[in-house]
Protein backbone atom coordinates (compact mmCIF):
# COMPACT_ATOMS: atom_id res chain seq x y z
CA UNK A 1 0.00 0.00 0.00
CA UNK A 2 1.55 3.53 -0.87
CA UNK A 3 1.49 6.30 1.21
CA UNK A 4 -1.44 7.65 -0.63
CA UNK A 5 -3.36 4.98 0.70
CA UNK A 6 -2.19 4.93 3.42
CA UNK A 7 -3.20 8.88 4.16
CA UNK A 8 -6.53 8.03 2.91
CA UNK A 9 -7.18 5.56 5.25
CA UNK A 10 -5.72 7.16 7.92
CA UNK A 11 -8.29 10.32 7.02
CA UNK A 12 -11.23 8.24 7.05
CA UNK A 13 -10.80 6.62 9.72
CA UNK A 14 -9.98 9.67 11.57
CA UNK A 15 -13.19 11.50 10.00
CA UNK A 16 -15.74 8.42 10.85
CA UNK A 17 -16.75 9.14 7.18
CA UNK A 18 -16.47 6.74 4.53
CA UNK A 19 -17.28 9.24 1.52
CA UNK A 20 -14.24 10.60 2.09
CA UNK A 21 -12.23 8.04 0.84
CA UNK A 22 -14.53 9.03 -2.82
CA UNK A 23 -13.86 12.61 -2.56
CA UNK A 24 -10.20 12.29 -1.86
CA UNK A 25 -10.09 9.71 -4.61
CA UNK A 26 -11.72 12.01 -7.21
CA UNK A 27 -9.74 15.07 -5.86
CA UNK A 28 -6.96 15.13 -3.74
CA UNK A 29 -7.65 18.82 -2.40
CA UNK A 30 -8.06 18.29 1.11
CA UNK A 31 -9.24 21.75 1.44
CA UNK A 32 -12.32 20.31 1.08
CA UNK A 33 -12.68 18.08 3.88
CA UNK A 34 -13.00 21.64 5.97
CA UNK A 35 -10.65 20.58 8.60
CA UNK A 36 -10.41 23.08 11.54
CA UNK A 37 -7.11 23.84 13.11
CA UNK A 38 -7.60 21.41 15.63
CA UNK A 39 -8.40 18.65 14.04
CA UNK A 40 -5.60 19.10 11.43
CA UNK A 41 -3.38 19.30 14.47
CA UNK A 42 -4.99 15.75 16.50
CA UNK A 43 -4.81 14.63 12.53
CA UNK A 44 -0.91 15.27 12.31
CA UNK A 45 -0.55 13.23 15.49
CA UNK A 46 -2.29 10.46 14.07
CA UNK A 47 -0.27 10.43 11.08
CA UNK A 48 3.18 10.58 12.71
CA UNK A 49 2.39 7.60 15.35
CA UNK A 50 1.00 6.08 12.31
CA UNK A 51 4.01 6.65 10.24
CA UNK A 52 6.58 6.75 12.77
CA UNK A 53 7.52 10.51 12.31
CA UNK A 54 7.63 14.00 13.29
CA UNK A 55 6.22 16.56 11.22
CA UNK A 56 8.20 19.75 11.94
CA UNK A 57 6.88 22.94 13.39
CA UNK A 58 6.48 24.90 10.23
CA UNK A 59 4.40 21.51 8.95
CA UNK A 60 2.27 22.19 11.50
CA UNK A 61 -0.22 24.36 9.17
CA UNK A 62 -3.06 23.26 7.37
CA UNK A 63 -2.35 25.67 4.81
CA UNK A 64 1.08 23.63 3.96
CA UNK A 65 -0.80 21.21 2.66
CA UNK A 66 -3.36 21.82 0.29
CA UNK A 67 -3.90 18.03 -1.50
CA UNK A 68 -2.89 15.25 -0.41
CA UNK A 69 -0.10 14.47 -2.57
CA UNK A 70 1.37 17.52 -1.15
CA UNK A 71 0.99 16.12 2.07
CA UNK A 72 1.83 12.70 1.12
CA UNK A 73 4.91 13.52 -0.61
CA UNK A 74 5.92 15.48 2.78
CA UNK A 75 5.18 12.07 4.58
CA UNK A 76 7.69 10.10 2.03
CA UNK A 77 10.51 12.84 2.32
CA UNK A 78 10.12 12.14 6.62
CA UNK A 79 10.36 8.83 6.07
CA UNK A 80 13.40 8.48 3.92
CA UNK A 81 15.07 11.19 7.14
CA UNK A 82 13.72 8.81 9.51
CA UNK A 83 15.62 5.47 7.76
CA UNK A 84 18.92 7.49 6.61
CA UNK A 85 19.22 8.14 10.15
CA UNK A 86 18.73 4.82 11.23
Amino acid sequence: MDTKEQLINIIVKFLEDESVRELLLEDDNLQQLMINSIDFIKLIVELERAFNIEFEDYALDYMNFRSLTELSDYVDTLQLKVNDNK
